[in-house]
């Protein structure tokens, strides 16, 4: 017997929505931390680390049981 493949196709879109949205972050802060001073350098701090703590944030949080979701 053969077995059907539940796997559901996902649009590009859908996959690279999120990361997209880390980078444009990251960008807008590395900018704001080479152009500003002031608010800019609270922004870019705000920014960078925002990002890096999300990022630790996915790498220890999703571990569910022993499985990875």
């Amino acid at each position: 017997m053969t077995r059907k493949s539940h796997k559901t196709s996902q649009s590009a879109w859908r996959i690279y929505f999120w990361p997209l949205v880390i980078n444009c972050v990251c960008l807008l802060g590395l900018v704001s931390a080479l152009i500003g001073n002031g608010w800019l350098d609270l922004l870019s701090w705000a920014c960078l680390g925002g990002s890096v703590a999300l990022l630790i944030y996915a790498s220890f949080g999703t571990v569910d049981k022993g499985k990875v979701r």
